[in-house]
């Protein structure tokens, strides 16, 4: 009987069946399906906070200008005096500043990443919101 078993277990191939293969494939790609949109989400959640933060830093210079001058300014480079660095995922058409005047201002920013989602940030908003600076009523 010994002698039977050592003969069966020397005889045995060693490695996994095409079934256990499979199933590991599957596995893996169910993970991967779950995953991947997880991760890709985060990334564009990412980008939306640089945009609402690009905003709040040009608002804090806005203001500023608007203490020394008693106006708010359409002038990127009037905010830069004041110490706002535009970051590079917006240079270019990434940030703009859409209308300012004594009363207010309204400005938009988009990632370069995603430009098709703009946020906007006007002087009576308090906080950034998802789409562009809209015509006054």
């Amino acid at each position: 009987m010994f002698l039977a078993i050592r003969d069966r277990l020397e005889q045995d191939e060693e490695g996994f069946t095409l079934i256990e293969l499979l199933v590991v494939i599957i596995i893996i790609g169910i993970l991967a399906a779950i995953a991947i949109p997880t991760f890709l989400r985060q990334r564009e959640k990412g980008w939306d906070a640089a945009s609402r933060s690009e905003l709040r830093n040009a608002a804090v210079a806005q203001e500023s200008f608007f203490t020394d001058n008693n106006s708010y300014t359409t002038a990127e480079a009037d905010l830069e005096e004041e110490g706002f660095n535009n970051s590079a995922p917006f240079a270019g058409d990434g940030f703009s500043i859409v209308t300012a005047d004594n009363e207010g201002y309204c400005m938009e920013a988009a990632h370069e990443a995603q430009p098709d989602v703009v946020w906007s940030l006007t002087s009576d908003g308090g906080e950034p919101v998802e789409g562009g600076c809209t015509a006054p009523a």
